[in-house]
């Protein structure tokens, strides 16, 4: 799924011509739950970022604790640093379990973001733009 957000209206006052943001969706299926999660792909994010009450009920491999640094301006995130499992899709489009790293946040109050290099080793990414359209191939 392709979203298109105006953005900052102060800034698109500013500067007419100001595109939209892009985001990309996708659902995600966790291992204690048959019903999917929506999450972003990030495009700028090497590890995905799963909140506490999703990843506290899941199967998880904790390898260590971290401070993730640039979702919370001007401060660092505490997190620990795991592998998870889930499923990419939802119903009769899911892809197989996958395994991929993960920062694993003590609060619920981040968004569920899905790092580009854990799609990119396993998906090819098409994004047609101008038809909004995106979608992951495996």
């Amino acid at each position: 799924d392709v979203r298109k957000k105006t953005g900052d209206r102060t800034l698109r006052s500013l500067v007419p011509d100001t595109k939209p943001f892009i985001r990309l969706f996708c659902q995600v299926t966790f291992s204690h739950t048959s019903l999917p999660e929506d999450a972003i792909i990030d495009t700028g994010a090497h590890v995905s970022l799963i909140p506490y009450e999703i990843w506290s009920e899941s199967k998880v491999e904790i390898i260590g604790e971290y401070i993730m640094q640039g979702a919370v301006p001007g401060s660092g995130l505490p997190v620990k640093v795991g592998y998870i499992e889930a499923s990419l899709g939802a119903q009769q489009r899911q892809s197989q379990n996958l395994r991929f790293l993960a920062f694993l946040a003590y609060t619920s109050k981040v968004p569920l973001l899905l790092g580009i290099r854990d799609v990119l080793e396993k998906f090819d990414v098409h994004l047609e733009f101008s038809r909004n359209l995106a979608y992951l191939e495996q």
